[in-house]
């Protein structure tokens, strides 16, 4: 998705197409490149770009240094999947989720499973650094990054956006698109509680803009705060 078509989008589902072309709003594309992203950012804490990387590591690895992939904001799985760190051939699983420091103050710790009494493959990610306290060997990690605009073209004499990309937004993603509208909605309900436009059928509806958009984002946050894993809610 590219911003012309989430434009076109807004537009459409807050009903302001009757009125003309986003211009006509007072909002023009920079503005309303400044309101989808703030959409985007508080979209990506709960549905993050989320990757699989199969990293040979031993006992750490500095992302920042692989150029086939940006450096995660954060990590929720580590897993060795080469035959040198199975269970069977070391004696330890590895933890699915561990954020922050893995170790603490007690290296490995002893965890109770259904069979004998093994430990847990202890990591942490301390961006760019990801270590592993478990043989060298092939994990497959889920990293996860923050959403962002990509592609950005400005006006060279404004520096004003004029286009830009969404990667990995589809209209599949109906939440970040409803709270686009969300806030969408609110802006303009501002800027028409300011000024008065009395050439158009919109001079009387700032506060119900408002408190429509205001309704649309609550509903979009409890969702997403019900549908998405608590780990992703990071910085919210």
């Amino acid at each position: 998705m590219n911003l012309d078509d989430l434009i076109d989008y807004v537009m459409t589902e807050s009903g302001e197409f009757i009125v003309g072309d986003l211009e006509t709003t007072q909002i023009d594309r920079h503005r309303f490149h400044l309101i989808a992203k703030r959409a985007l950012a508080l979209y990506g804490r709960y549905r993050p770009l989320t990757k699989r990387l199969n990293l040979i590591i031993d006992r750490s690895v500095d992302l920042s240094l692989d150029p086939s992939s940006d450096v995660p904001d954060w990590i929720s799985r580590v897993v060795p999947v080469g035959t040198g760190g199975t269970e069977e051939a070391t004696g330890m699983s590895a933890a699915a989720f561990v954020y922050g420091n893995a170790l603490g103050n007690e290296g490995f710790h002893d965890t109770v499973y259904s069979r004998p009494k093994t430990r847990s493959m202890p990591w942490e990610y301390n961006a760019p650094v990801l270590s592993v306290y478990g043989p060298n060997d092939l994990y497959d990690v889920t990293a996860h990054y923050r959403r962002d605009f990509a592609d950005v073209e400005r006006n060279t004499d404004t520096n004003k956006v004029i286009k830009a990309n969404l990667p990995g937004i589809s209209y599949d993603d109906d939440l970040f698109l409803e709270m686009c509208v969300g806030y969408f909605l609110i802006a303009l309900g501002r800027s028409r509680r300011a000024f008065t436009l009395n050439d158009l059928p919109v001079t009387m509806d700032g506060d119900q803009l408002v408190s429509e958009g205001d309704e649309k984002l609550r509903t979009v946050r409890e969702m997403l705060q019900e549908q998405s894993s608590w780990h992703h809610a990071i910085g919210e």
